[in-house]
């Protein structure tokens, strides 16, 4: 498995690179946690984000809650094809709260 990496770009987007499953979703919870902006939108870029699991869709879905009450999303910004498959599958490309961003992954 490869590990997982949340970390506030220079553009004040939040990268999470790696996987995220069960095992680290909690980890993940708490990265966003600690760097999400106070106001305006979260932007994730998930170009480096090759695995994504029901625990990591879940802490997204509890972490939007309080987001969109205040008016704000979380922009998911160039998800790869497969997590792409994954956010539209369980329908959070429709959800209340979610953008997600029709940019490609940089190619590798």
């Amino acid at each position: 498995m490869t590990d997982l990496r949340v970390e506030r770009m220079v553009d004040g987007r939040i990268g999470v690179t790696g996987e995220v499953d069960l095992a680290n979703a909690d980890e993940l919870l708490a990265a966003l946690q600690a760097l999400m902006p106070a106001s305006g939108d979260v932007i994730l870029d998930l170009s480096g984000l090759e695995y994504l699991d029901s625990s990591g869709i879940r802490v997204l879905v509890n972490l939007v809650r309080p987001l969109s009450e205040s008016g704000r999303s979380f922009v998911l910004t160039s998800p790869q094809p497969n997590v792409r498959r994954v956010l539209e599958i369980v329908g959070l490309d429709r959800a209340p709260g979610f953008i997600l961003d029709a940019h490609e992954p940089p190619p590798s």
